[in-house]
């Protein structure tokens, strides 16, 4: 039986994640994997070249996603946080957006418009881009509740 009235902290949605830096590290993890297997199989020049297969764009978008990837997970540790600074590890790990929109195009580039391979979209391709579409969408509806908060102060 409840004794007191719920608050909005007791909701799980106002609980920040304490895991947002580890799935960040782990998402980095996966993608290093993705890159190696790769590159074991094709060299490097051929991953991104631009033209001709039709997946250079996808790789070289990927290529500059794990870059950053790569640069947010070796900022994520207390003792690079202390060495940098907070303001300057905010401002660094206010990139995170870039990654998903660099990761978003790669993977809608290549499963809609590459020309590698002889089948077209997977399931995967459909459902990636609706959970992207999802995330852009929520992104705009508190960009638009922001400024409506905003503008009544």
């Amino acid at each position: 039986m409840r004794i007191k009235k719920p608050t909005k902290s007791s909701s799980p949605l106002f609980i920040p994640w304490s895991w947002r830096g580890e799935l960040g590290i782990w998402f980095t993890l996966t993608a290093l994997t993705h890159f190696i297997i790769l590159i074991m199989t094709r060299s490097f020049p051929s991953l991104i070249h631009l033209g001709g297969e039709g997946y250079g764009l996808a790789n070289l978008l990927g290529l500059v996603a794990l870059f950053w990837a790569l640069l947010l997970a070796a900022t994520s540790f207390g003792r690079v946080i202390a060495f940098l600074g907070v303001d300057l590890w905010k401002w660094l790990h206010s990139l995170t957006h870039a990654v998903f929109y660099l990761v978003s195009g790669h993977f809608i580039y290549f499963q809609f418009f590459s020309t590698y391979g002889d089948a077209g979209p997977d399931w995967f391709g459909y459902l990636a881009v609706a959970m992207a579409a999802t995330v852009i969408i929520l992104q705009l509806v508190t960009f638009v509740l922001m400024i409506t908060k905003h503008r009544k102060r």
